[in-house]
C-alpha cells in the first residue's frame, strides 16, 4: 500500500474536500460510533469518527467528502503520517437515490 508515501493534508482548522476511499472501518462500542480509515486520491492516510452507519462507507468505494482537519498524527498501524478529520460530509452518498436524468456508469 502507498502508506509510506502518505503526507499530512491541510492544516488543523482547514476545510478540505477530497475523493476518499475507505480501507478499514469498525464500530467503537466505547464511543458508540463508526471509526473509518482510508486514503484520499493522493494515497494520504485519512482517519475519522462518524455517527453515520458503517454501511455509508463501503470499502474500496470512492466517495466525495468534505471535512475539517482536526489534527495531524502518525498512524499506529503503518507508522506513516495520518490526517484526522471531523465534520465529514458525504457529497455523493451511495444510499441517496437522486433523481438524475442520465446516470453515467463508468
Amino acid at each position: 500500500s502507498g502508506a509510506k508515501f502518505s503526507k499530512h493534508v491541510g492544516l488543523p482548522g482547514d476545510k478540505i474536500s477530497m475523493k476518499f476511499t475507505t480501507i478499514g472501518k469498525y464500530t467503537s462500542q466505547r464511543y458508540n460510533c463508526s471509526v473509518v480509515s482510508g486514503t484520499d486520491a493522493e494515497s494520504n492516510l485519512i482517519f475519522f469518527f462518524s455517527n453515520k452507519h458503517l454501511d455509508a462507507f463501503p470499502v474500496g468505494e470512492e466517495l466525495d467528502i468534505t471535512a475539517k482537519v482536526k489534527k495531524h498524527t502518525t498512524s499506529r498501524e503503518v507508522q506513516a503520517p495520518e490526517t484526522v478529520v471531523s465534520y465529514v460530509k458525504i457529497l455523493n452518498p451511495k444510499k441517496a437515490k437522486q433523481k438524475e436524468a442520465q446516470v453515467e456508469v463508468s
